[in-house]
């Protein structure tokens, strides 16, 4: 289906299809990562500072451009491949254990 949706959208628009089937069609400018970019530079902070979680495939690029990356226990194994570390699920509070354990601590 994303092939069909990219081949016949405007060449500024891509498509990404959730876990759920949610078709995500967006600007090529509008990602994450580029957004976590734009953050980087106002804060003059570097990359290697920014931590990010992610379970969908629209949070590939900014898990790569993070200094460290961590995909949620439900996350798709893309994400998973994609990060530096997996925590548990949304459901179990992952984001919240993975502060406790490698932040707080």
């Amino acid at each position: 289906m994303t092939s069909y949706i990219n081949e016949h959208y405007p060449d500024e628009l891509y498509c990404t299809i959730s876990v759920d089937g949610l078709a995500m069609i967006m600007h090529k400018d509008a990602t994450k990562s580029k957004a976590a970019a734009s953050l980087v530079q106002f804060w003059d902070i570097a990359s290697s500072e920014i931590l990010a979680f992610g379970d969908d495939l629209n949070d590939i690029d900014m898990l790569s451009y993070a200094g460290i990356g961590v995909a949620m226990g439900n996350a798709l194994d893309e994400v998973k491949a994609a990060a530096n570390y997996i925590c548990l699920s949304n459901d179990e509070d992952g984001v919240a254990h993975w502060i406790e354990e490698f932040i707080l601590k």
